[in-house]
């Protein structure tokens, strides 16, 4: 996985993703096929990407599930690194974020 932004397990909009996929049955099952919380357990073993998660610490719907979402995929054998730092979710984080993890990928990577 590259790095990205702030990666969410869940929807935080009273919408969900409703407005994404839809309603209905069809569009919960999709919404749940595309949530980390649910396909992390299942990944089979195999080479691992390198994976980045990044928040500010003032966006704790985020944060929190960035923490839940590291010790899963660490427990699944994937090597993750997560840096929570201060601030909402907003450019004052991401911008600085982006800089971080494409340094920390770039020297990540094997030659």
């Amino acid at each position: 996985m590259a790095p990205c932004g702030s990666p969410l397990t869940e929807p935080t909009h009273t919408d969900g993703l409703a407005p994404l996929l839809g309603t209905g049955p069809a569009a919960r099952a999709a919404a749940w096929a595309n949530s980390p919380d649910a396909y992390v357990p299942t990944l089979r073993t195999g080479p691992r990407p390198i994976i980045w998660l990044d928040a500010g610490t003032g966006d704790q719907v985020v944060a929190h599930g960035l923490v839940r979402m590291r010790a899963e995929l660490a427990a699944s054998g994937f090597p993750v690194s997560l840096r929570l730092r201060p601030g909402g979710h907003t450019f004052a984080v991401w911008r600085p974020a982006f800089a971080a993890a494409l340094s920390w990928y770039t020297t990540s990577l094997e030659p």
